[in-house]
């Protein structure tokens, strides 16, 4: 989201990134939301947006003792994402 004290700070700052993005936020409708209009503002055509239910704020939604529930499927969204990018022997 945009927590910074300039309102459209992060968008900004998104418009310059050309690279392969992931997302991965808590699931409310508001978070998503927020996640979204950011994504929306990156220049790189290779994106991505996870979104699963049970989930937390930031990056403790990966983190067993703060999501027992979905810290799973949360990893799995980012190993799966990364694989792209691992070479291959």
């Amino acid at each position: 989201g945009e927590y910074l004290a300039r309102k459209d700070a992060v968008r900004e700052a998104a418009r310059k990134v050309t690279v392969p993005v992931y997302i991965d936020q808590a699931s409310s409708v508001e978070e998503v939301a927020n996640s979204a209009a950011i994504l929306k503002a990156v220049r790189s055509a290779d994106q991505q947006q996870f979104a699963r239910a049970p989930s937390t704020h930031g990056s403790s939604t990966l983190r067993t003792d703060r999501n027992a529930a979905g810290a799973e499927a949360h990893w799995q969204g980012v190993l799966h994402f990364l694989a792209r990018f691992t070479p291959r022997p």
